[in-house]
């Protein structure tokens, strides 16, 4: 609409929807695994949310997550806004998954994607590409405030429409295959002593299937969302190689196993030189690290199949005090290391 009537209602407008359930593991790992998909942001970013979120979250308001109080204010306007829309990231995840789209990819900082925006004249880039086990697309543009501590629908508004009509709308039809739906999101962390609830906003258009746009081949999302998760491993040669960088030297980095579920995990500790991380690791199951090992080698048909692993958001059995996501990667803290029988030095 071109203008909401006065006092508009939420009823009027939005339909309610399930509550999104995660835990504190699987907004950490939400977080760390945008972060790493940014390419020229990661490493700092995802440790600083770790190492100060604790300050600024409340641990536990009635099963709703919420700032504590005064935290809207904590934080200077540059780094509150820099957390805040690495929260908003990190839930634009979980919601993504929740709905079945399991892969991800960042769209506004590839660089096939920006060449192709400036050529076209294509205005801003949404943050991200989803896909599903069937290569179903969606496109999502992920807001987030520490300051709007009620719902207001105008206000929900002003942040909503020009996302949807500036930066979701303009890309459902520039890529190809295109996206079947468009989302712009908008999560709202309120105060522990506020009266209204955190809560995630979304508008979602459906997209244009006939339309003709940049071409991405089938395994585009897939490669990306690995080669973010690979390089939070600490395999920074080998996220690059699944990307199509011609890496010829290579270096050695020490991988453990674990079994979470029944299923084998190649892990690695999440940022090793902090002693704060030092409980803390980050893995992939153990067959689709294979598999990522064969798509480099040029035989990609195997991973095109790959199919969603259950996962914590499935039935809420936390694994080992950690975070499993359907795409098969975890993070979190394990109780027992187990060596590789052959080899443990992998190189990357």
């Amino acid at each position: 609409m071109k203008r909401l009537p006065d006092r508009p209602q939420w009823a009027h407008f939005a339909n309610a929807r399930p509550a999104l359930e995660f835990s504190g593991w699987q907004l950490a790992q939400a977080v760390v695994k945008t972060d790493f998909l940014i390419t020229k942001s990661r490493f700092l970013p995802s440790l600083g949310f770790l190492l100060q979120c604790h300050h600024v979250l409340y641990p536990n308001m009635g099963g709703n997550l919420r700032l504590v109080d005064g935290g809207s204010r904590l934080l200077n306007d540059v780094s509150q806004t820099s957390m805040s829309a690495r929260l908003g990231q990190g839930i634009s995840v979980l919601f993504a998954q929740s709905i079945g789209y399991d892969f991800v990819s960042h769209l506004a900082t590839d660089p096939d994607v920006i060449a192709h925006k400036r050529a076209n004249k294509i205005g801003t880039v949404a943050d991200f590409l989803f896909e599903n086990s069937s290569h179903e697309r969606i496109i999502l543009e992920a807001k987030a405030s520490f300051s709007l501590q009620e719902n207001n629908p105008s206000k929900v508004k002003q942040v909503l429409k020009p996302a949807l009509e500036k930066q979701v709308a303009p890309w459902l039809s520039a890529v190809s295959p295109p996206a079947t739906k468009g989302y712009a999101t908008y999560s709202c962390f309120r105060e522990a002593s506020s009266n209204t609830q955190s809560a995630l906003f979304f508008v979602d258009p459906p997209g244009d299937e006939s339309a003709i746009g940049m071409k991405l081949p089938p395994s585009w999302v897939l490669r990306r969302n690995y080669s973010a998760w690979l390089a939070a491993m600490g395999m920074i040669d080998t996220a690059q190689q699944l990307i199509g960088a011609d890496i010829t030297e290579s270096r050695s980095l020490d991988l453990d196993l674990v079994t979470i579920r029944d299923r084998a995990f190649v892990v690695t500790r999440f940022h090793p030189e902090i002693s704060e991380m030092e409980d803390i690791y980050v893995g992939i199951d153990l067959s689709i690290f294979s598999l990522i090992r064969d798509t480099i080698n040029g035989s990609e048909d195997a991973l095109l199949g790959f199919e969603r692993v259950e996962s914590e958001l499935d039935d809420f059995r936390m694994p080992q005090n950690g975070s499993l996501m359907s795409d098969g990667t975890f993070f979190g803290s394990v109780d027992e290391i187990q060596e590789f029988k052959s080899p443990k030095k992998h190189y990357t």
